[in-house]
């Protein structure tokens, strides 16, 4: 053992090369080297079998996520396409609201002058009727004195009248009694004859009175009636009527009645008819005639 030991401490004794021993120490350098080279080769390997290990777990996962980015690429893709397609509907909906929305545009610009236009043009016309509405204002007005002016002439004829007839019912009974005094023959005949041509006188000169005062209150009452109808018509000129006519004239119905029963005598001597055409009919009554029968 220990001759074996010293036999290879002995092969691994470095000596130097001589050329009688050249060879041996060739011999001896290859097989170290073939050594050396084997551990190197079998690290290498190892190595590289661990790295190839290493890289083709990599490779498994860098192409699990290669596949897994590509599905998702796809995905994506998918989900382009489907905004793409979305985006150009949207573009078109887009484009249809913005012509609509011109055309809105347009026609409310349209609306709001033809608005502004017809504002304008009602404002002018209720000026030209405020205007109508005051001068008829100021008509009715006038027409509403002068029939005030032609009532009171009414009650004063009719106030005439009744002192005229009293008057001439007091020549009547005067020339009554003169007449039965010229039957008895008592007093001086002469006399009496000429109180009696006097009275009868007098009583026709009341006559005469009494048929001028018929003829102006006829004439102040046609002209009332006319008065009347044409206030009548200014107040449907006005609007009086307006979109409630039948509440208006019932208004101005029960107005005139009012009017009627204020200022006309329950024993008018006219009949009056309004037409729908404005046009006064009058159908005068006798009345008020003068006493015993005569007529004026």
């Amino acid at each position: 053992m220990h001759k074996t030991r010293k036999k290879w401490k002995k092969l691994h004794k470095l000596g130097v090369a001589t050329p009688w021993n050249m060879g041996h120490y060739s011999v001896t350098m290859k097989g170290y080297g073939l050594i050396i080279f084997a551990v190197f080769a079998t690290l290498a390997g190892a190595v590289t079998a661990v790295f190839l290990i290493g890289a083709n777990e990599m490779i498994s996962t860098q192409a699990a996520t290669i596949t897994k980015h590509e599905v998702k690429i796809e995905g994506l893709k998918s989900e382009k396409a489907t905004l793409e397609t979305n985006k150009a509907d949207l573009t078109q909906k887009l484009d249809t609201t913005t012509t609509t929305l011109r055309t809105t545009e347009t026609k409310l610009s349209e609306l709001t002058t033809q608005h502004y236009k017809k504002i304008a043009e009602h404002a002018e016309l209720m000026e030209q009727v405020a205007e109508k509405l005051t001068a008829q204002d100021k008509e009715i007005s006038a027409l509403n004195t002068k029939l005030s002016t032609a009532q009171n002439k009414n009650r004063d004829y009719d106030s005439k009248i009744k002192d005229l007839n009293s008057l001439m019912a007091d020549k009547d009974r005067a020339i009554d009694d003169i007449g039965r005094r010229l039957e008895s023959a008592e007093e001086d005949r002469d006399h009496l004859m000429m109180e009696r041509k006097k009275l009868i006188a007098e009583k026709a000169e009341l006559e005469k009175q009494f048929q001028d005062i018929l003829v102006l209150r006829q004439k102040v009452q046609e002209l009332q009636v006319e008065l009347t109808a044409s206030r009548k018509l200014e107040w449907l000129r006005r609007g009086f009527y307006g979109g409630a006519r039948k509440k208006g004239g019932s208004r101005l119905m029960g107005m005139s009645k009012k009017s009627q029963s204020k200022t006309v005598s329950p024993n008018a001597d006219l009949n009056v008819e309004v037409r729908r055409d404005g046009t006064v009919k009058i159908v005068p009554i006798q009345t008020n005639l003068p006493p015993n029968g005569v007529t004026p």
